[in-house]
């Protein structure tokens, strides 16, 4: 029984190891209005509902008021930190952060593998 554990644990393992590091999947992320306050509203991150459970999101915020990088026409708000990820189960988007002004020059993007992508707003 042991034995054959094992067999079945050694023809097993190469597929796990490529399992285990293959790259992620992203997928698009669409933003939903929990509320509106008038002059802004609570951004609510989820995936799109085409995603599988398994893929996930890379959000950021980014902003034309920030110093310009080659062109560029929107630079992150916060470069040091980088995005925030966002799966089936939830995000880690701070809730200070969650708030975006509607007059603002503010923009979501979202990360599809190569490039970031404006998020749609719901």
């Amino acid at each position: 029984m042991l034995k054959t554990f094992l067999a079945l644990l050694l023809l097993a393992a190469p597929s796990l190891a490529t399992a285990a590091i293959s790259p992620p999947v992203y997928c698009r992320i669409v933003i939903y209005t929990d509320y509106n306050a008038g002059v802004g509203f609570f951004a609510v991150p989820q995936l799109a509902p085409e995603c599988d459970r398994a893929a996930i999101g890379r959000l950021r915020k980014s902003s034309t008021l920030n110093t310009k990088a080659r062109g560029a026409k929107f630079q992150p708000v916060r470069p040091v930190v980088g995005a925030w990820t966002v799966t089936y189960l939830g995000d880690d988007v701070p809730n200070s952060e969650q708030f975006m002004y509607w007059f603002s020059s503010w923009e979501w993007q979202w990360y599809d593998g190569k490039k970031w992508l404006p998020v749609e707003v719901l």
